[in-house]
């Protein structure tokens, strides 16, 4: 079996994450794994085991003849048996279905927001008949493709984190610190966590809040830095701009948080959970399922909650201990490499049949 992940970049998100987690467990257990970036390759190449074949096609246009015959030709001289394509990644992936039929496409649905609108796009809608399989992060995403394509091909694949890449750590070398770890985007909503963080400043002066993630320089980064200014939080709020490697982030602090308006399911809650961090999330997406009483959550847009939350787990080191221990045993039973990859080569293999 020959599997080619599809993406458009190896920059730092959750979808490029999961896409170099795929390869690389795929890798793992024995299946010839590709890895193709439509437009640009990105840090988190690195990341990649020995052994996966790697191609950037550079991409300039949606219709790029070029890069399409460059992906045609990668799949025929390496025949490829299936195309896992990620985001938008699929418009590409479902023409050079058509110029090669004997091809499988699965299509990866990461947007969950997507939930929130009547129907696809027009583009995703026609090309969305052409795939043999669409793997969505969360039940609220299957019901609602289901609704618009046929059932059976709909089905669950939950993100997953490298295990290896999360080595226990121990408790004395954690900081008194909270991580957001999410690209600097409006739906994340880091200003409600910055409002949540200054209510508690002054009654936890020795806390800092890092921010880990792509600062676009944009008007939403500069709102949030001039909240920090107006607010005297310089000296506990950090950002720190993206990590291909978070994890020497996470293994020094606390407390992870997720203050999105919308989510799938988020990489970085898995990996909080893997870190041994106590979390707080909003209500969102799969979060809920993934903490049921192994964190906190609050409600989108609730800083006050957010911020008593987190004053909770401050205040009470060994509930924070437990909410950490509990969600690290979860990750590591349901959304681990190890649990994953063997479901999804069986779900490849059923459709190779």
């Amino acid at each position: 079996m020959v599997v080619l992940q599809l993406i458009d970049t190896l920059d730092v998100g959750g979808a490029e994450r999961l896409a170099v987690n795929l390869a690389n467990g795929l890798n793992k257990n024995g299946v010839t794994s590709l890895i193709c970036a439509s437009r640009r390759s990105g840090p988190l190449a690195d990341d990649l085991q020995a052994g996966i074949y790697f191609s950037c096609l550079q991409k300039k246009s949606r219709f790029d003849i070029r890069a399409i015959r460059r992906l045609s030709r990668l799949i025929a001289e390496n025949k490829v048996d299936l195309i896992h394509a990620h985001g938008t990644s699929f418009f590409m992936a479902t023409i050079v279905k058509w110029m090669r039929p004997g091809l499988k496409l699965v299509w990866h649905e990461h947007h969950g927001n997507r939930v929130n609108h009547p129907k696809p796009g027009s583009i995703l809608s026609f090309c969305s008949r052409f795939f043999d399989r669409i793997f969505v992060v969360n039940e609220e995403l299957q019901h609602w493709w289901s609704a618009i394509r046929t059932p059976k091909i709909v089905k669950v694949l939950s993100n997953f984190v490298q295990w290896s890449d999360f080595p226990e750590n121990s408790d004395s070398d954690r900081k008194d610190e909270i991580v957001l770890l999410a690209n600097l985007r409006v739906p994340k909503n880091h200003l409600m966590m910055l409002k949540a963080f200054s209510m508690l400043a002054a009654q936890f002066p020795k806390w800092q809040l890092r921010f880990i993630g792509t600062d676009f320089n944009d008007a939403y980064a500069v709102e949030l830095k001039r909240f920090v200014e107006a607010n005297h939080l310089s000296g506990q709020v950090l950002f720190h701009g993206a990590e291909a490697k978070p994890f020497e982030y996470l293994s020094k602090a606390k407390i992870g948080v997720l203050s999105s308006d919308s989510e799938g399911l988020p990489m970085s809650l898995l990996e909080y959970g893997a870190a041994g961090l106590a979390v707080v999330t909003t209500k969102v997406g799969a979060c809920a399922k993934v903490i049921d009483g192994r964190g906190i959550l609050v409600d989108a847009g609730d800083a006050t909650a957010m911020s008593e939350a987190i004053a909770q787990l401050m205040s009470d080191p060994s509930l924070l201990q437990t909410h950490a221990d509990d969600l690290r045993n979860y990750v590591y039973q349901n959304h681990s490499d190890e649990v994953m990859i063997a479901g999804l080569i069986e779900q490849y293999k059923f459709l190779l049949e």
